[in-house]
C-alpha cells in the first residue's frame, strides 16, 4: 500500500477550537475553514504534535475516503500543504516546522535584570510619548478615551520642567520614534520654552490639534515652528467654513459620527485633493448603528485578511495598537497606551520605573485576545488587537463572529 506525507507549509497556521478549525497561509493569504470530524481529528492532532514535524502519514486507503480526500485537496489547492509520496530515500526528509513564537525577552528576564539593577534593554520597548499639554475649547474627554483627541477645558497645563526631567530620566531618549503634543499648544503658557527644548531632540515631534485652533492661531506664530514639526489636524465640525491646506507635513484626521460626516469629509478630501488623511469613526453613545457599520468586523472581512507570520505572532504577545506608547495627562499622570485604564504612575518617577511597571504589572501593552469570547474563536489571532473603542464602549470585541 502506497504511503504519503501530508506536510503543512511552515508559513501555515493551524488552529483548532472545539469542533471548528482553520488553516491560514501567510504566504498565499488564504484561509480554509473546516469541521473537526472524528476522521479529521486524528489527522489534525497528529499534525499539531511538535515531534511529528508538522506532518502526518496517509495511505492510499486514507485518500480514497471522500472526506479525507476533499480535506487534503483543499489544503493543497490553497498552498497550505504538500503531499509527498514516501520512498526509502525520503522517508525522513519530508519535514516542516510549525510556526511557533519564540520570545527573546520575557517577564522573567526583565525581573532578573531589574533585581541586578540593570535595565535589560527594557527601554527598547518604549517607542512613543503622547503628551496632553492642556485642554481645548472644543475638546471632549469621552472622545479622548477612544482616539487621539484633546481633553476638555478645565484641566491645568502640564508642568514643563517635570516633563523634561521625566523625558531625560534615562539619559537622551534615543529609543523614542515620536513625541505627539495634544491640545491647544498656542494657549500653553510655556509654549516657547517647550518648543525650543523639543527642537534639541532628533526625535520627530508632531502637534495634534483641532482645526479650529489651527486656523485661529496659524497666523500668529505658526511659521516659526511649521518647518520643524508635523501636524495632525482634527476635523469634527463640518458646518463651519473648513479651510484646509494640502501639505506633506499635515495629516488630516476626519472624525466621523454619522453618514453625513462621512459624506462631508469625502467632499473636503476631493475639494482640496488631499492625500494625507485618515477617516476615524467615533462612538457618541447615540450612533451605534453607524459605529458598528464602520468598525465591526464581519466573517467575510476576516476571510479576506492579509497577515504575515510576524503580524500573527505579534497578535499573540502584544497589543499592536498601543504597545510601546505612554500617554501623559496635563496633571502629570502617566497612562500605558491610552487613558482607559488607571494611571500607571506619574512624571515624578523615571521612565524606566514606568516601563518596567507596565511590562510586569500593567494591563495595556500586553492586552491580547485571550479572554472570552475571543479565546474560543478560530479567528482569535487574525483579529486586530483589542482597541480603545472596546474599552470605551464596554464591549469585549468588535466583530459579528462572536458578538
Amino acid at each position: 500500500m502506497k504511503q504519503y506525507w501530508l506536510v503543512l507549509d511552515p508559513g501555515t497556521f493551524l488552529w483548532v477550537k472545539g469542533s471548528k478549525a482553520c488553516a491560514y497561509s501567510t504566504i498565499q493569504h488564504r484561509i480554509m475553514r473546516f469541521s473537526v470530524t472524528k476522521k479529521l481529528n486524528a489527522l489534525v492532532t497528529d499534525l499539531l504534535q511538535i515531534d511529528n514535524l508538522y506532518r502526518t502519514m496517509l495511505t492510499d486507503k486514507d485518500l480514497s475516503d471522500f472526506e479525507i480526500h476533499g480535506w487534503v485537496k483543499e489544503l493543497l489547492s490553497l498552498g497550505c500543504a504538500k503531499l509527498i509520496p514516501i520512498t526509502k530515500e525520503n522517508k525522513e526528509v519530508a519535514v516542516s516546522l510549525m510556526p511557533m513564537l519564540k520570545v527573546q525577552d520575557n517577564l522573567s528576564y526583565y525581573k532578573y535584570t531589574h533585581n541586578r539593577q540593570t535595565d535589560g534593554c527594557i527601554m527598547s520597548n518604549l517607542h512613543k510619548l503622547v503628551v496632553h499639554l492642556n485642554g481645548a475649547q472644543l475638546g471632549n474627554n469621552n472622545w479622548a478615551r477612544q482616539i487621539l483627541f484633546p481633553k476638555s477645558l478645565g484641566v491645568c497645563d502640564l508642568d514643563r520642567a517635570s516633563f523634561f526631567r521625566f523625558l531625560y530620566s534615562m539619559g537622551y531618549p534615543h529609543f523614542l520614534s515620536e513625541i505627539v503634543l495634544v491640545g491647544c499648544i498656542w494657549e500653553y503658557a510655556e509654549k516657547k520654552q517647550l518648543l525650543e527644548q523639543l527642537c534639541e531632540l532628533s526625535t520627530p515631534i508632531s502637534i495634534c490639534c483641532l482645526e479650529r485652533d489651527f486656523v485661529t492661531y496659524m497666523r500668529r506664530d505658526l511659521k516659526s515652528i511649521y518647518s520643524k514639526f508635523s501636524f495632525y489636524i482634527l476635523i469634527n465640525n463640518y458646518i463651519s467654513d473648513n479651510r484646509l491646506i494640502k501639505d506633506p507635513q499635515i495629516c488630516y484626521y476626519f472624525i466621523l459620527s454619522s453618514e453625513e460626516d462621512y459624506e462631508a469629509a469625502e467632499t473636503l478630501i476631493v475639494q482640496y485633493c488631499l492625500e494625507n488623511y485618515r477617516l476615524i469613526p467615533i462612538c457618541t453613545g447615540k450612533n451605534l448603528t453607524f459605529f458598528e457599520n464602520c468598525i465591526y468586523l464581519s466573517e467575510e472581512e476576516l476571510l479576506n485578511i492579509n497577515l504575515s507570520k510576524r503580524e500573527i505572532f505579534a497578535h499573540q504577545v502584544i497589543n499592536t495598537n498601543y504597545f510601546g506608547v505612554l500617554t501623559i495627562a496635563p496633571d502629570g499622570k502617566v497612562y500605558s497606551g491610552d487613558m482607559n485604564e488607571p494611571a500607571i504612575g506619574t512624571i515624578d518617577e523615571s521612565l524606566y520605573t514606568i516601563v518596567y511597571r507596565e511590562m510586569t504589572e500593567g494591563h495595556s501593552w500586553l492586552r491580547i485576545r485571550d479572554q472570552k469570547p475571543c479565546c474560543d474563536c478560530i479567528y482569535q489571532w487574525l483579529c486586530p488587537s483589542p482597541s480603545n473603542y472596546e474599552l470605551a464602549i464596554g464591549k469585549p470585541n468588535l466583530c459579528h463572529v462572536k458578538p
